[in-house]
């Protein structure tokens, strides 16, 4: 049980840390995604926020299951594949 409040907890801490770091980052990059006629948001919506929650969830999957859970490797490695595709579609 501590074992999931430890990952939990790393999980947020690396989320609350990572998201404005990443935010900035795009923003200096100009990744942006502006509104057109057919967007539901008003004004620009920075790109990237997967890669933050994909890094706050592997650091909670890391700290609940180690890295030597060829399970956790299997999973996270799928979750970059997902992220790389997501990442693609961002900057197209």
């Amino acid at each position: 049980m501590l074992s999931y409040l430890m990952g939990f907890l790393a999980a947020a801490a690396v989320g609350f840390v990572v998201t404005p770091v990443i935010r900035r980052m795009a923003i200096r990059l100009d990744a942006l995604d502006r509104p057109v006629g057919r967007s539901v948001h008003k004004r620009a919506v920075p790109h990237l926020g997967g890669l933050a929650i994909y890094l706050a969830f592997a650091a909670g999957a890391l700290v609940t299951s180690g890295i030597g859970s060829r399970d956790v490797r299997a999973i996270l490695f799928g979750g970059l594949l997902v992220l790389g595709l997501g990442m693609i579609d961002d900057f197209r």
